[in-house]
């Protein structure tokens, strides 16, 4: 499993992963030639014709490179671990592969500065996870086996981000109350970029806001709280910090790691236009208690959404029911 060195819960596979499907289609030399141009390591593997999940599942697996990609043909999915390249530098990895780069709507945090310093934000992280951890999302039956669950879902038109984390919260709420869960304390993490899409380039410029107790929320107080939230400070120990502060913190949050993080993970790479590009999907990380994420990119005047879990947590028949509850809040919703 590769995980981040400087990220606090060290049982996350740092993986991030978009799929494809082209124009023309493409070989995995001229894939491999792409990709190398990054000046990162790289591993490409040519595949017949096959499900979206089983691609993914071979390209997310725990690897030593800092890219991967699998070819079938028109379809492409290719991961990179998250220190090197954020969800829009995978957009720029697919341009290495295009005659033009895709661009994204997404406007990017900027310069907001973080909330508060590294070790500061450690114990306050440290203090929720004993004391007031945020609900986890209902696991499903156990015995799935290992590696993540992958789900997809197309919603006619866009989807701001504020109604995919307010749709993906009433999904959540459902599914628990169904399994006898907890349905508040629900704290939502949001992955966002420094950058814009205008012109996404392979690094990692990410940026973590993390809402919490969201189910209090109304749709404008929602809409205002990610307008207004400052990134999350970056753990002790990185940009040259103390290691041995890092490190303790480190220890402590992986301890803690299925009471830490937030119920959910949500990242949305906007509006993108991609020539030569027929469908996209983004696959976020899946970190926290819940180990859930939920992704989103716009293409041609719809949305295709995604959840990405961890199997033994939620195999894909339970995976697939939250998928379709998010799918009917989001169908839903007035207009």
């Amino acid at each position: 499993m590769t995980s981040r060195p400087w990220v606090a819960d060290p049982t996350v596979a740092w993986v991030i992963a978009l799929t494809a499907r082209v124009r023309e289609p493409v070989t995995p030399e001229r894939v491999r030639a792409g990709l190398a141009a990054t000046g990162l390591d790289c591993a490409v593997e040519g595949s017949e014709p096959s499900p979206e999940a089983s691609l993914l599942a071979r390209a997310t697996a725990p690897g030593p490179t800092a890219l991967r990609a699998v070819v079938a043909g028109r379809d492409l999915a290719l991961a990179a671990e998250h220190q090197h390249c954020d969800g829009l530098g995978l957009l720029a990895l697919l341009g290495t592969t295009l005659p033009a780069s895709p661009t994204s709507s997404a406007r990017g945090v900027g310069d907001r500065p973080p909330s508060g310093g590294g070790t500061a934000a450690a114990v306050r992280r440290l203090r929720e996870a004993a004391l007031t951890p945020p609900a986890t999302v209902a696991p499903g039956p156990p015995g799935a086996g290992d590696g993540d669950s992958f789900v997809r879902l197309t919603v006619p038109g866009r989807v701001p981000v504020a109604e995919l984390v307010r749709a993906s919260v009433a999904a959540v709420r459902a599914h628990n109350h169904d399994r006898g869960a907890r349905t508040d304390r629900i704290a939502v993490a949001i992955g966002a970029s420094r950058d814009g899409g205008a012109a996404p380039v392979v690094r990692d410029r990410s940026a973590l806001l993390r809402l919490r107790d969201v189910e209090r929320l109304s749709g404008d107080a929602l809409r205002e709280a990610i307008r207004s939230a400052l990134p999350e400070a970056p753990p002790p120990g990185s940009g040259g910090g103390s290691r041995l502060v890092g490190a303790m913190a480190t220890a402590a949050m992986g301890l803690l790691s299925g009471r830490l993080g937030s119920t959910l993970l949500v990242s949305h790479l906007g509006e993108v236009e991609a020539d030569g590009v027929e469908d996209l999907a983004f696959y976020p990380v899946t970190g926290g208690g819940s180990g859930v994420s939920v992704g989103a990119v716009g293409l041609r005047g719809t949305t295709v959404v995604t959840l990405r879990a961890r199997r033994h947590r939620h195999p894909p028949l339970t995976l697939e029911e939250l998928g379709r509850r998010v799918l009917d809040e989001l169908t839903s919703a007035p207009s």
